[in-house]
Formats: C-alpha cells, sequence, structure tokens
C-alpha cells in the first residue's frame, strides 16, 4: 500500500487527459475547475497537453463536414 492510496491524488499530480479535455469542453465541476485551473498555472506538462488538445479540437472543427 502506498501514501497515495492512503490520503488520495496529490495536488502535484498531473491532470488527466479525461478531464482536461472535459475541461475544455466547460464541462467540469466548480471544485474540479479550481484544481485544473491552478495545476494547470504551474504546470508546463499538463499546459502543453491542453495545447495539444485545443489544438485537435481546431482541427477536428476545419475537416469538412458529411451530408
Amino acid at each position: 500500500m502506498n501514501l497515495r492510496s492512503l490520503f488520495g491524488p496529490s495536488q502535484d499530480a498531473h491532470i488527466d487527459g479525461e478531464l482536461l479535455s472535459a475541461y475544455l469542453d466547460g464541462q467540469v465541476k466548480p471544485e474540479e475547475l479550481r484544481r485544473v485551473e491552478t495545476h494547470l498555472g504551474t504546470c508546463p506538462a499538463c499546459q502543453s497537453e491542453l495545447a495539444s488538445l485545443r489544438q485537435a479540437v481546431t482541427m477536428l472543427h476545419a475537416l469538412p463536414r458529411v451530408p
């Protein structure tokens, strides 16, 4: 058993891709929003992951629509 299992996730733990995606879509609860934004303010890795997700969404929206 490790400390993480006893005390829950560390505040320093990275934000997972599913939560970042929900954040990007505006689909997070207020407490999640605070945690994600606080973490993004100090984590270049998660900032980069969010930027990649934004770029993917932009590219998907640029694709032609199939009738």
